[in-house]
Parts: C-alpha cells; structure tokens; sequence
C-alpha cells in the first residue's frame, strides 16, 4: 500500500495546485461506478475544476466493470484539450500498479509462507508420521485480486474531508441545489447517431415516440438469485400494459439470464434483441420518457442522466426514493418475525437501521413483492408528472419526507458506527458512507407514492400469511 500511499498524495497536490483534478473509480458495478462519475461531475462544477476520469484496463478476460461506455461520455465539466492522452497514460500506470498481474502477485506473495508451511507439514507426515496441519490462506478476494484505488473519492461527498459526521458540513454542501441544478452530460454526437439508428430499427421514432426504460433485478448477472432486492418481472406486466396504452412503449433493460417476457404490443424484451450492447444500455435510459426499477445498477444510470425515476420493490428507505423532485418509490411490503405481522410504513420509519440497508438486512425481517395494482398505481403517478413536472406533493408526501430526514438523523446521532470501524482506501468508512448518504437527505424532493402512502402509513398491508412461502429466504 506504499505506492498507492504515495500515488494518492501526488494526486491531490496536483488537483490542488492545477485546474483539473483526477478520479479513478475503482467498482465492479456499473451503478456504483454510476453514481461515483455524477458526484465526481458535481464536484468538478462546483469547485470550478476539470475532471479527468481514469479506470484500470481490463486484461486476459479477467472481470471488468459491466459497462466501459459510461467512460466516453461527454460533459463540459471533463478535461478538454489533453484529455485522451492523459487517460491513456494515466489508464496504463493504473493497471500496470493495480492490475490483474501485480494483485495476483500479491496474493501469492501474501499465501506463499503459507503454502511453504503447508509443503513442509506434507513432508514431514510421509516421511516421519507426524501430523499434518492445514494451511490458513488469505482469500481476500475483492482486495487482492479485483482491487483498484479508488483516487479522488473522499472528494465526492466530503470535498472538505472532514474527520467527523456533521450535518453542518453536509448542509454547506448546498446538495439540494447541486443536484437539482442540470448537470450537462450525454452520449457523444457520433455515437448518439449511430444508436439513434437502431433505436428506430427497434421501432421507435425519435421525436414521434415516447417510451419508458424498465428493469427489474432478478440476481442472475451477480448470482444472488435469493437476494430481497430481487423480483418479478411479471409482476409489472399490468403496468406495462397501461404505459402501452396511454401511448407510449416499454424497453425492459436487462440481460440474458432473466426470465423472458411473453410476447407484448409495444413492449421490447430488449435483453434478447439484437440491439443490446454497451452503447445501447446507455442510449436507452439517457432518451426514455422516465425510468421504471428496482434498487439495482441501471437505476443509477438514469440518476446520472438526471431522469426521472420510479423505484419499485425498494427494500430500504435511506438511499431511495433519490432527492430530485418527481422521483417517487414505493417499498416492498415488510413483515417482522418478532413482531409477527406487517409493518406500516410509519412504523417501518422506527425501525433499527439494520432493517433499512441495502446489504446485509437483519433476518427478523420478511420482504413482500408489491401486486400489480400497486405498481401500475405508482407507474400510472410517475407518468403524469412526467407531463406535469410542477405538480406538487400532497401533504402527505410532504410528511414522508420530513419523517424520512428525521429518521436518518436519529441514526446518525446513534454512538455506534453505523458502519463498522474499517477504513478503505484511507477513508474512515462510518464518516465516508454518513456523507454519502446525507447528501441524498437534506433538501431532498423525493418521495414515495401517494397511493402507497394512502394505502400503508398508518395500516399495516392485509396479506396473508401463506403469501411468505413465496419469498425466497
């Protein structure tokens, strides 16, 4: 960790003392990665500053991050003249230091004392009878053989890197008018003509047509099938059916281990078409009408465009809905073993933090898939105020709101961490994730949907019991 010590520190005096500063993102997954370029953009605007976006190449075919299209993209806020060179160049020393061959070699360097003791102890068991022990090896995996430094990313959230959580400090950020004013990023020209073309391929008119993204996290891209952020597509069929109807199309994003649509007008099981790529991907969510999903990456594509977004099937409450206005949720239904019955949403509200992470969620808790009706309610709200983007809340979303700062507070303020004690990269991560998190609370305009709010304030939902056989634990 001596270099990338020494890297990290080279880099910030560069961004102190230049007029551009450096950020390489160092996820797996394309809504990380996502989210980490919008803040990394806002804080280019803010500070006054270009940004030059770096990323490890990736090599033999070892894993990469889901989506390289979202590097090329382009926004006034990255570096101009000089900017495909230092990429290059910067991209090189990135992987040549953090790549797939040097973490290998680390790992082996880390096992190999123990591979050492564990050949000796063979040794000793053929030729003299005595026990043989086992070696303990250091797996690891994420850090030594997928790992890549993530510079710049205490600048995102916490630009004043403070050592302790303030509200104070979040609060000088001014989040609400950094998000809610228009980040200019897109797709580049040349590209956008080419993807434009297959888009009119698919059937859709450019300027004529209207359609909306949809995509519903199933767990076989990442292997979690059993996940509580996982769902049914099936389950959005009615909805899908009322955007058709009301004039528009629907893309369903995804990729090819989801279950497959049945045929329908007007909606495109995309996954399976011959126009899915990177490119595509991106393309897609920059021009839909708004954006319909669950917690997963692609919804955080949209937030980069600045889209309009319904969450669905939301399992926690303190990164969703986002705080730009005209983004709603709706959460999946939650019931309590200790409890023995369902929660409302008011209650939901008292929970520990435990019940409200999208890691990790303690196992007294049980998540229920909203039905139908309730996601073409909540689909059906998202597309009005996608006509009518000045139409204001009711006084009860207004309160989901209030009552949404207010809890986070409180966990805030609790003397544990909310985080554990580790450090990555440096970075306290009790102090980071608390900035991160609080930048998406105060002055925040997203909420859930009023039919939902209607339905589940202060009722608990009335399920049945025999419902829980359908969630896989």
């Amino acid at each position: 960790m001596g270099v990338q010590a020494s890297l990290r520190k080279l880099i910030m005096k560069i961004g102190e003392k230049s007029s551009f500063f450096v950020f390489s993102t160092g996820e797996s997954t394309i809504g990380n990665t996502a989210e980490e370029i919008y803040y990394a953009l806002i804080h280019a605007r803010r500070s006054g500053k270009k940004l030059l976006l770096l990323r490890r190449y990736s090599l033999f075919g070892l894993p990469q991050i889901a989506n390289t299209e979202i590097f090329k993209l382009d926004s006034p806020h990255f570096l101009g003249r000089g900017r495909q060179i230092l990429e290059i160049t910067g991209n090189l020393l990135i992987s040549a230091l953090f790549g797939h061959l040097p973490a290998l070699w680390r790992y082996v360097a880390v096992n190999l004392e123990r591979l050492a003791r564990f050949a000796a102890s063979g040794l000793a068991y053929v030729f003299g009878g005595q026990r043989r022990s086992r070696p303990r090896f250091v797996y690891r995996r994420y850090r030594h053989l997928f790992f890549t430094p993530n510079f710049g990313l205490e600048l995102l959230w916490n630009p004043s890197l403070s050592k302790t959580f303030s509200w104070e400090t979040v609060r000088s950020y001014e989040w609400g008018k950094q998000i809610h004013q228009p980040l200019s990023v897109a797709i580049r020209a040349k590209k956008a003509v080419r993807a434009r073309s297959a888009l009119q391929r698919m059937g859709i008119e450019r300027g004529r047509d209207w359609y909306v993204c949809w995509h519903v996290r199933e767990g076989g891209f990442r292997s979690d099938k059993n996940s509580p952020r996982n769902g049914d597509i099936m389950l959005s069929v009615k909805a899908m059916q009322a955007i058709v109807q009301a004039g528009g199309w629907v893309v369903r994003l995804g990729d090819k281990t989801m279950t497959r649509l049945p045929k329908l007008e007007r909606v495109i099981d995309y996954p399976f078409s011959e126009f899915k790529s990177e490119l595509m991907d991106l393309y897609l969510i920059q021009n839909c009408r708004f954006y319909v999903g669950m917690p997963s990456g692609p919804i955080d594509i949209a937030h980069l465009f600045q889209k309009q977004t319904l969450s669905i099937g939301s399992t926690e409450t303190v990164m969703t809905p986002t705080p730009r206005k005209n983004t709603l949720a709706i959460k999946k239904h939650v019931y309590s073993r200790q409890k023995q019955r369902f929660l409302s949403l008011k209650e939901q509200m008292g929970e520990p933090y435990s019940m409200h992470q999208l890691y990790g969620v303690d196992e007294d808790y049980l998540f229920i898939e909203n039905s139908p009706d309730e996601i073409c309610d909540a689909v059906m709200e998202a597309f009005e105020r996608s006509q009518d983007p000045d139409r204001e809340y009711s006084a009860l979303q207004i309160e989901f709101i209030r009552k949404r700062e207010e809890m986070v507070r409180g966990y805030f303020s609790e003397v544990h961490p909310l985080h554990g004690n580790d450090k990555i990269f440096g970075i306290d991560l009790d102090v980071f994730e608390k900035y991160r998190h609080g930048s998406r609370v105060l002055d925040s305009k997203g909420t859930l949907g009023q039919k939902f709010l209607e339905s589940y304030w202060e009722k608990p939902p009335q399920l049945q019991v025999d419902s829980l056989s359908a969630l896989k634990l």
